[in-house]
């Protein structure tokens, strides 16, 4: 009987650490991509105002197919633009367990939000972008845009397109959204007198 009562006791206790450690698991779609920073309802209004960069987040819930879709390509763009950190950071939101989606009156996952620099407060200031358009290259087109239209950045960093011998080289290293177009980057080269500089990669440049 006392073997039994044994026994009983450590299958209910194996089985707990197996329900919480797939619980924990599912709870952060990005807890495994270090240039994603996950904000939560006690970070989120800490983190993001009043920075001198751009902040892209995802709303995202971790039971949702689309979020859970959307995630590699989040985290793929993340990684791509971790040299920027200068002037665009990302992070996301496990809606499922914070309530900011809901003050946000967000109720729809994904939701991808730009938030501009010297952002008071969040829930004032920020842009939605098209959740039709989620690939890497919408991603960058959104963020690109925002920046070489913000004129405190452009003009701190000088953030328009130059040419230069190292063109190759430089473009070679950035991920390929279109063989086709060209693709306008922002890279951090420290031979030149900003510490970030703005360049068009054409197809036949890589």
């Amino acid at each position: 009987m006392a073997k039994r009562i044994v026994w009983a006791v450590v299958a209910g206790v194996v089985a707990m650490t197996f329900l919480l450690s797939g619980h924990s698991e599912a709870t952060g779609l990005y807890d495994n991509a270090p240039t994603v920073q996950s904000l939560t309802d006690r970070t989120v209004n800490r983190t993001v105002p009043d920075k001198d960069y751009y902040f892209f987040i995802n709303l995202y819930a971790d039971w949702c197919p689309h979020s859970q879709n959307a995630a590699p390509t989040v985290a793929n763009f993340s990684r791509s633009v971790a040299g920027w950190h200068k002037v665009l950071r990302i992070g996301a939101v496990n809606c499922a367990e914070n309530d900011v989606c809901d003050q946000l009156d967000m109720h729809r996952y994904p939701t991808f939000l730009l938030i501009p620099p010297n952002t008071q407060l969040v829930a004032q200031n920020f842009t939605i972008l098209d959740p039709y358009h989620r690939s890497i290259d919408d991603f960058y087109t959104a963020a690109l845009n925002a920046l070489k239209s913000d004129q405190t950045i452009t003009n701190r960093y000088s953030l328009s397109p130059i040419y230069t011998n190292r063109q190759s080289e430089i473009c070679g290293a950035f991920p390929q959204t279109d063989r086709h177009k060209e693709q306008y980057v922002i890279i951090d080269d420290r031979k030149r007198p900003s510490p970030l500089t703005a360049m068009v990669c054409h197809p036949w440049s890589r």
